[in-house]
């Protein structure tokens, strides 16, 4: 695989700090077990401390040894006091916050525009990674809610393959929500669609051969795989400071490092609460997924990047 150097990259701000992961602080530590655990959930959260709660509550309530797991929660600077939020929730397992400050960026003059839509989420998840006892990462959003089954439908796989990735499969919610029933997963089922058209269904429910295809699907919202894939590649890339695609560059390099596959199954159902960038209302996010798809495409001068992603675009306009 040939990576070239993205020292060019317009959209990165100009003072290197911003992505230093190294500032990161420790703000809970909660080491109750000794025990070495078969997962670290991480979750990168900014500005979500109503969501995040949420999400931290159903992993608290896994149906799973809770000595066998631990959750890392890395705050990208939120300024909705999330922390003072969190320390209200007890933890059932082993828990990490940290606090990962921002500081004011120089922006060049012709990026300024885009300055709201600065993210640092894939050097956030590499700040978890860093600090990862657990055998398998298991990657989940601030606002995605799992089942109490999640960690141990996820172990199935893991434990008949060694080489695996793992996606659970997004059910979007809509704005509207009866929040009273939030934890009642039979009336969010009821209430939410599919990610996927059903007549899709032959994208999902199946085995990838990730060297092959499958890798443009590699998508945060439950993924597990283990921890020694990621150390290899060094995790997620810097490169990508606006909403999304750091979690596609990470599966494109999974497959051209390793022989894996993948599995994106809706036996692991997970509830995506709404936002308007994942309904597609916001037409600038359109533009970063442009962004996006020619910064990736100029890492790997790959021409497939760039087929896959224009139709993901027209589909969106």
């Amino acid at each position: 695989m040939i990576v070239r150097d993205l020292n060019y990259n317009p959209y990165l701000p100009r003072n290197p700090g911003f992505l230093d992961i190294n500032r990161a602080e420790l703000k809970i530590n909660f080491q109750k077990y000794r025990d070495k655990p078969k997962f670290t959930v991480i979750i990168p959260s900014f500005n979500k401390k109503d969501s995040l709660k949420l999400v931290l509550g159903n992993f608290f309530k896994q149906d799973y040894p809770k000595s066998a797991y631990e959750v890392i929660v890395v705050d990208d600077g939120s300024t909705d006091k999330t922390l003072e939020s969190i320390r209200s929730i007890e933890p059932t397992c082993n828990f990490k916050y940290f606090f990962w400050p921002r500081k004011k960026i120089e922006i060049k003059k012709e990026c300024k525009k885009w300055a709201g839509f600065y993210n640092r989420v894939g050097p956030a998840r590499n700040i978890g990674l860093k600090n990862a006892r657990g055998e398998i990462i298991l990657f989940n959003d601030a606002d995605i809610l799992v089942g109490k089954n999640c960690l141990k439908k996820h172990k199935v796989h893991h434990q008949k393959y060694s080489n695996i990735l793992v996606r659970g499969f997004r059910m979007f919610l809509p704005e509207k929500l009866n929040f009273k029933r939030i934890e009642d997963f039979n009336y969010l089922n009821k209430v939410s669609c599919v990610e996927k058209p059903e007549q899709e269904k032959k994208l999902h429910c199946r085995m990838y051969d990730l060297s092959k295809e499958g890798w443009q699907r590699i998508v945060t919202s439950s993924l597990s795989v283990r921890k020694r894939y990621l150390d290899k590649i060094g995790g997620f890339s810097q490169d990508f400071v606006f909403w999304g695609f750091e979690d596609v560059d990470l599966g494109y390099r999974l497959s051209k490092t390793f022989k894996l596959k993948f599995v994106w199954t809706d036996k692991i159902k997970v509830y995506h609460l709404w936002h308007p960038r994942e309904s597609g209302s916001q037409a600038r996010d359109l533009l970063a997924i442009g962004k996006g798809a020619n910064i990736l495409y100029n890492k790997y001068l790959d021409k497939e990047i760039i087929r896959i992603f224009t139709d993901v675009i027209e589909r969106r306009l």
